[in-house]
Parts: structure tokens; sequence; C-alpha cells
């Protein structure tokens, strides 16, 4: 009877041990899933965000064509001067708009002065190599539109990450943050671009004989390294132009 009792003891401790273990392994295939499931996500942000940044590139191209097609036909006399409408337009708008307006170009402009690196445009991201040490200052990251299109990605990859997981746009406040910087992103990314075009133009010392040049790269003349320096400012100059896709420009106020 007794030995009886330990088998059955026995037995129940085993079921019970296995009923433990389909629950730990089901617990940890979960745990699997879950996490392709997380890296699946982080991937489709990153994809998400990279096609955005090309397609930003590619209607900056469009657009400046565009642009330059305007300012040709206006210096021949095919089409007006536009400016004047755009201030009157201004004038005619209701108070709303107008302060909308003046709020999104001091925005533009603040991020223009920030990215570029304040009123001297000494600093700001290209200059963020000097963190790692004078023998990095001007190296072909920092000071091409390869820095750009790094800072544009993280920016659409944070964006882009925020909206994707809830938990971290739960507060009314963020939320609404959130939104408003997601509609009025162009002014945020053109305006870094902007910023990265008056930084390196400065840079290139047009108007001077020598120029510090690029790190790492021997045995080229000043012109070299200034038409380096020029050839980065004028690309930065036309993404500055780029549109992203869907609704842009909401009221900020």
């Amino acid at each position: 009877m007794k030995y009886e009792l330990q088998v059955q003891n026995s037995s129940f401790a085993l079921d019970i041990s296995t009923i433990e273990y389909k629950r730990f392994s089901q617990a940890m295939d979960m745990g699997i899933v879950e996490g392709k499931s997380f890296i699946f996500k982080i991937f489709n942000i990153a994809r998400k965000s990279f096609l955005e940044v090309i397609h930003h590139k590619i209607e900056a191209f469009k657009n400046a064509y565009k642009l330059v097609k305007k300012i040709v036909k206006i210096i021949i006399g095919k089409e007006k001067n536009p400016i004047p409408e755009i201030f009157q337009e201004f004038k005619e708008s209701s108070k709303k708009e107008k302060m909308s307006k003046v709020i999104k170009l001091l925005l533009l402009i603040g991020v223009v002065l920030l990215s570029g690196g304040g009123l001297d445009f000494e600093g700001g991201i290209p200059d963020l190599d000097l963190n790692l040490g004078i023998q990095y200052h001007r190296n072909l990251v920092s000071h091409t539109i390869i820095g750009g299109l790094l800072t544009e990605f993280i920016f659409r990859f944070a964006l882009n990450t925020a909206k994707e997981f809830k938990f971290l746009t739960d507060k009314k406040a963020i939320k609404s943050i959130l939104e408003k910087i997601e509609n009025n992103k162009d002014i945020f990314i053109n305006g870094m671009w902007l910023g990265l075009f008056i930084h390196l133009f400065q840079d290139a010392s047009v108007f001077q004989k020598r120029l510090k040049p690029y790190v790492w790269i021997k045995g080229h003349s000043m012109n070299f390294h200034r038409m380096l320096f020029l050839s980065n400012a004028l690309l930065s100059a036309v993404f500055a132009l780029g549109r992203s896709k869907g609704k842009e420009g909401v009221e900020l106020v």
C-alpha cells in the first residue's frame, strides 16, 4: 500500500512537472515569436524610413528643376515675379493663418540655425565630429551629404517608431506634439538641409585663397577640396526643396 502511494505521488509529481514544462515551453515559444515580431517591426520601420528619404530626394530634384525653370521664365519676362503676390496673400490672410505662417517661419529659422551651427554657422551637425577629436574634423561623413542623410534617416526612424509602438504615445500631450511634428516634418528636414548648405558653403571659403581641407584626403589641391565642399553644399540646397508623402504643413496653432 505504501509502495503504491509512493508510485502514485511520483506519477502525480511527474504530471505536474510535465505540465509546467509545457507551459514553460509555450512561454518560450511566445517569447521567441514576440522577439521575431519585434525585430520584424524594427526592420519594417527602418525600411519605411529609408524609402521616405529616397522619395524626399526624388521630389527635391523635381522641385529644383521646376524652380530653375521658373526663375529663367521670370528673368526673360515670361512670368511675373511671385514675391509681391506672396506678400499680398499674407496681408489678406486671417490672423490665425498669419500666426501659423509666422510660427512656421520661426521654426524653420530655428532648425536652420540649430543644424548649421548658430548665427556664425560654426558648429551644428557637421562639427559634431569635433567630439571625436580634431583629427576627425571635416571628414567625409560629417561634412558631406552623408551626414545629412544619416540625420534625416534617424529623425524619420525615431518618428516612425513612436507611431508604431503606441506605448510611446499613450499620453495625450506627447501624442499631440508628435502629430504636429509629423504634419510639419518637412520644416524640420528641409531646415536641416538648409542649415547644412550654409555651413558647407561657408567651409568652402570661396572668397579666400586657403581653407581647411578634408581629413584623410591627401595629395589634392585646395581647389579640389573647395569643389568638394561646394558640390555637397549645392546638393544640400537641392535637398532643402524636398517634400514628403502625405499631408504637409497643417496649422501649428
